[in-house]
This record gives structure tokens, C-alpha cells and sequence, in this order.
């Protein structure tokens, strides 16, 4: 299951998907919070809610902060090409399809995949 939540499709051409989805994304639509009830919510439970969480899961944020400014500093060829060589040098390619990719991003995987499991079973 790990494997079919992190597959990573490097050999996809990135400018090809920018290129596709330029003037077709948008940010903070109205309708969208609107249809979602967002203003309903009280603000003060959402605070609360979201203060709970950062205690909660303090570590996993810490972690991700870290390895997110690690990977911000790096060039995006640089992150591609430690995808590829790992995946060239896998030697259970069959078992871990698409667990390939920087060494920042495979420590990503464990926090975000313990976080999102464990915040599911919330709602």
C-alpha cells in the first residue's frame, strides 16, 4: 500500500505538465470554501483543533520543516537524478516500485504517511 501512495513518475516531463496546466489552477477559490462550509466552522475550534495536532504530531512537522529547506536548496535536476540512479541501483525493484527518490524525500514518506493514516481515522 506504501508503495502505490508514494509511486513517483520521474520520467514524466515536468515543463509538459506546467505547460498543460498553466491558467487551470486556482488558488483559494471562493466557491470551493464556500461549498465546503468553510465560514461555518468556528474559529476558535479550529485553533484549537490545529494546536492539538501541532503538539500531537510535533516531531513528524519538525521532521518534514527539515527536510522540506534540506530539499528547497537543492537544484531540481540534482533531486531527479538521485531518483533515477536509485532506481537504477534497486535491487528489489519488483517489491518497492516507486519508493525512489532523494535521500530528503524517502524520509519524508514515513511522517507524512503516519500522519495522514492517523489524522484519517479522525473524520
Amino acid at each position: 500500500m506504501l508503495n502505490q501512495l508514494v509511486e513517483s513518475h520521474v520520467g514524466s516531463s515536468r515543463e509538459a505538465i506546467k505547460a498543460d496546466l498553466i491558467d487551470k489552477i486556482v488558488y483559494d477559490d471562493p466557491a470551493v470554501f464556500r461549498r465546503l462550509c468553510v465560514a461555518q466552522v468556528d474559529d476558535a475550534f479550529v485553533e484549537k483543533c490545529a494546536a492539538s495536532l501541532r503538539v500531537a504530531y510535533k516531531e513528524d512537522i519538525d521532521l518534514l520543516k527539515t527536510l522540506t529547506e534540506a530539499t528547497a536548496k537543492k537544484p531540481v535536476d540534482v533531486l531527479e537524478y538521485a531518483e533515477i540512479t536509485d532506481a537504477t541501483h534497486d535491487q528489489n525493484k519488483e517489491e518497492r516500485s516507486g519508493n525512489h527518490g532523494s535521500v530528503e524525500e524517502k524520509k519524508m514518506y514515513d511522517p507524512l504517511v503516519h500522519d495522514i493514516l492517523n489524522l484519517s481515522f479522525l473524520f
